[in-house]
């Protein structure tokens, strides 16, 4: 059961390293059909095995000038709220309707994420891929501070002191987005990239790049308040295989960060959409 722990959770720490996501996505149905964690308790900890993931794989990116400190803040901050509240709610469904509901979040998600990807695979998303969010131009584009507008935006301090314009998005679109984000990750009981790194990428146009970086950051602060929110929730899992899995996740984390910088934002972002709707099917497989 370690030696299985250990394999699992450094494949999954690749991913969160690379990506900047799908640790809680991947970590629950792995607990569970895996190493036979009881569903509840795999939820809970999942939030810990991200959390340390991510925190490892931010190890790897400070200093790399690809961390959104302040859009990372400002963004868990009004996450946390929507966290808490998503945590409560998870308490009122069924595990079942809790899960078709997960995997319908995923199906949707991967498939606009495949989109950005390959607009030309979907008929009129010419004009949505032309945008270049996910292409290098499009990072740069993004990173330009020549710029005016008359549009309330939010800024990001990098890792160097650097100040980077992120766009024109009003304020009042980064905190209903936050919010609906961090009840998301409270609800399903997950570290939330899956769902910030899109919201990250879509809505406040972040190249994939620095959405995968800067979600980490946001992604370790909202597990933490799930976790606190869960505090009355025992927790009886095998220490010895969650210690297992949680330190090899943490190092794969660190072995996947350098994929950022090596692969092209389109592979990344194609290769998410496609492990979100993987996980999306093997769950609905597990739920039949």
């Amino acid at each position: 059961m370690i030696l299985t722990a250990l394999a699992v959770g450094a494949l999954i720490g690749l991913v969160v390293g690379a990506l900047g996501a799908g640790g809680g996505i991947l970590s629950v149905p792995a607990l569970i059909y895996l190493l036979g964690v009881a569903p509840h308790e795999a939820t809970s900890a999942s939030l810990v095995i991200v959390l340390f993931t991510a925190l490892a794989a931010l190890g790897g990116r400070i200093g790399k000038n690809t961390i959104c400190y302040q859009i990372a803040l400002v963004f868990a901050a009004l996450a946390t709220v929507g966290t808490w509240l998503g945590s409560l709610a998870n308490q009122a469904v069924s595990a079942d309707l809790l899960m078709y509901a997960f995997a319908l979040l995923l199906i949707c998600v991967g498939l606009v994420m495949l989109r950005r990807a390959y607009p030309g695979l979907f008929r009129g998303a010419a004009r949505a891929g032309s945008s270049g969010v996910f292409s290098d131009d499009g990072a740069a584009a993004a990173d330009n501070v020549g710029g005016t507008s008359s549009t309330p935006a939010l800024r990001a301090v990098s890792a160097m002191g650097e100040v980077t314009s992120i766009g024109a998005v009003p304020l009042w679109r980064v905190a209903l987005v936050a919010t609906i984000t961090g009840a998301l990750t409270g609800f399903f009981g997950v570290g939330g990239g899956f769902a910030i790194v899109p919201a990250l990428t879509l809505v406040l146009h972040l190249p994939i790049k620095r959405a995968a970086s800067t979600s980490l950051l946001i992604m370790a602060i909202t597990a933490v308040v799930a976790l606190v929110a869960r505090a009355q929730t025992s927790l009886n899992v095998d220490l010895g295989v969650i210690g297992a899995f949680t330190v090899a996740s943490m190092l794969g984390a660190v072995a996947g960060a350098p994929l950022t910088r090596k692969v092209s934002s389109q592979k990344l972002t194609a290769s998410f959409a496609a492990l979100l709707l993987a996980v999306a099917v093997a769950t609905l497989v597990g739920q039949s």
